[in-house]
């Protein structure tokens, strides 16, 4: 996004779930549907149906589908077939299948068919190496949905219970969403969180918006006072710069979305304008080395002479400028099964799972920092606001936020970040309200989140189910959080961890630089430079499997780990199933 305010100074299953959103998001962001309890239905005598996710990923496949999973890693686990087949977990042999129904139907209602959320019914377990057929339930005609669920109770599994396939009827209707409408922000820079259908609320944008079955919706006319303190600055769809000081005034940005002027900024409005080219087409080879072809207009590529290209009607475009590719690198994250690096002239790139789009070999900067999450990511600009890409189901990548911040931290399923005044904001799903105070640093995990407050100690909410969002006392100039627990580090380098204890909870002994807390592996920079690794050695061997040589960072994903060495190089060990250790040159 090349809107900006002016200033002086963004598949696997995910687990699931309320988060507070940045002050600058306004009540026009895209609303997620969250649906209400599944509709009594019966008398469903039709068998024909189709299946409509895999794997936790819409699936518009057809019934009797037997092809590979749309997820590398959930490939293998169960089945020759999705719907037919005999389950041989070779993570887990202790897995069980599980398979549920419920009267109505789930896709669009924005749940699963379970017994947690929706009344579903368990009709049926297996366990590992029993044959498993859905279609053997079809005849059941008090049932508009079946749900096939795999449990692993012993390989760790982040994930924990997998949709691994939902398989509806034609015939049956989704149940009607009821009136939520999260992730919204007052006229007085207030969150706001609405379940009542009508209810008016000033916005952010100093316009009147009601909440509505599909989320917010803009109602019009001017609200509150938005006082004359209102100055952005930035590039319409045109491409020509535009300054407004007028508060609540719309402008149609680069994106072809409108963005209204507010006392904090660029707000995004959620309706599209302009018209953006339809046919785009460019061919070329990129800075890796490796075949590229774009068909979305605008796209950046940082092709092999190192300089940044888009591409347009015409072809590729040049942007004037040096891009990443044999420059060393500044900074590295790794998310669930990708890793993005930092370049020393401020681009960030990406590799491994690429699913959601998390993982586009260049982003043009420049940047200051980059953070991976589990199937997304997200980059603070040099002007302080953020921009993200990849997974956007539960709003954690928004494609531009409205700054100034100081740090920011991509975790599962949301994001947070630290303003320049000190505040924490936080946007995607999540479980908590972040605390007010003042902090210098913000760490997202799985559900939970930890911040380090100026005084030096940690304020941690969300999920606590093992403990993760308690964390010990005293001060700290360090932390770290990854799905079920949380780092920190002291003043004089000890580690402490806590959260779910796998085998990686065990405080290391040496003092430490820099800590990164993992899933099943903790790891961190020892004041010798050296990098040390802790955990369940027994589930993931290659994850301790620690290179040797100098470093200044290590970040840990789901089963990989990178390090920065002094020399600006990078070393990645542990899984590379989807090529999440192939550093690009």
């Amino acid at each position: 996004m090349s809107v900006r305010r002016m200033t002086s100074m963004s598949h696997p299953a995910h687990p699931e779930p309320g988060a507070t959103p940045p002050l600058a998001a306004t009540l026009a962001l895209t609303a997620a549907i969250v649906a209400t309890l599944l509709l009594p239905s019966v008398g469903h005598a039709s068998s024909t149906g189709h299946v409509t996710v895999l794997c936790g990923s819409p699936a518009p496949l057809p019934w009797g589908y037997t092809g590979s999973s749309p997820t590398p890693q959930c490939e293998g686990v169960c089945y020759s077939g999705w719907t037919d087949g005999v389950c041989n977990d070779p993570a887990d042999p202790g897995s069980r299948v599980v398979v549920y129904g419920c009267a109505g139907k789930t896709s669009g209602s924005g749940y699963s068919c379970d017994g947690d959320t929706n009344g579903g019914v368990l009709l049926a377990t297996f366990t590992a190496g029993e044959a498993v057929s859905i279609s053997s339930f079809l005849g059941n005609t008090d049932y508009c949905t079946f749900q096939l669920d795999v449990l692993r109770p012993h390989a760790q599994d982040p994930i924990g219970l997998r949709d691994f396939i939902v398989w509806e009827r034609d015939e049956c209707e989704p149940p009607e969403p009821p009136c939520y409408c999260p992730n919204g922000t007052d006229h007085q820079g207030n969150p706001v969180t609405s379940h009542t259908c009508g209810e008016p609320v000033c916005g952010a944008d100093f316009q009147w918006y009601s909440c509505q079955p599909g989320g917010w919706s803009s109602e019009g006319g001017a609200c509150g006072d938005p006082g004359s303190d209102c100055s952005c600055t930035g590039t319409d769809f045109l491409g020509h710069t535009v300054t407004v000081d007028s508060c609540g005034e719309q402008v149609c940005g680069a994106d072809f979305q409108y963005y209204a002027c507010g006392t904090t900024g660029w707000t995004a409005q959620g309706v599209s304008c302009g018209a953006p080219p339809e046919e785009c087409s460019c061919t070329g080879t990129n800075a890796q080395g490796h075949p590229v072809t774009i068909d979305m207009c605008g796209e950046p590529v940082c092709l092999d002479d190192f300089q940044s290209y888009t591409c347009e009607e015409s072809g590729w475009v040049s942007q004037g400028s040096s891009c990443s590719g044999g420059t060393s690198w500044s900074a590295v994250s790794a998310g669930g099964y990708h890793t993005c690096g930092l370049r020393a002239d401020g681009n960030i790139q990406c590799w491994g799972d690429n699913w959601w789009n998390q993982a586009p070999a260049f982003v043009q900067g420049p940047f200051t920092q980059v953070s991976a999450g589990f199937d997304f990511n997200c980059g603070l600009r040099a002007d302080g606001n953020i921009q993200c890409w990849g997974s956007n189901v539960y709003g954690q990548a928004p494609s531009f936020f409205s700054g100034p911040f100081t740090s920011l931290s991509a975790g599962t399923t949301h994001g947070c970040a630290v303003t320049s005044v000190g505040t924490i904001a936080c946007w995607g799903m999540m479980n908590g309200t972040a605390p007010t105070g003042l902090f210098t640093q913000v760490s997202a995990g799985g559900y939970h989140s930890c911040a380090l407050r100026t005084n030096g100690t940690l304020a941690c909410w969300g999920d606590n189910g093992s403990g993760q969002a308690t964390p010990p006392s005293g001060t700290f100039v360090e932390l770290s959080a990854n799905y079920t627990t949380s780092c920190g580090r002291r003043s004089n380098g000890t580690v402490e961890c806590w959260g779910q204890d796998i085998g990686q909870l065990d405080d290391p002994s040496w003092p430490f630089t820099q800590v990164a807390a993992g899933y099943a592996t903790h790891c961190g920079v020892k004041t010798d430079s050296q990098v040390a690794c802790w955990g369940n050695g027994s589930m993931y061997p290659e994850m301790l499997a620690v290179p040797q040589g100098s470093f200044t960072q290590v970040a840990t994903g789901y089963q990989h780990t990178c390090a920065l060495s002094t020399s600006g190089a990078l070393s990645c060990w542990g899984d590379n199933d989807v090529g999440q250790l192939d550093v690009p040159n």
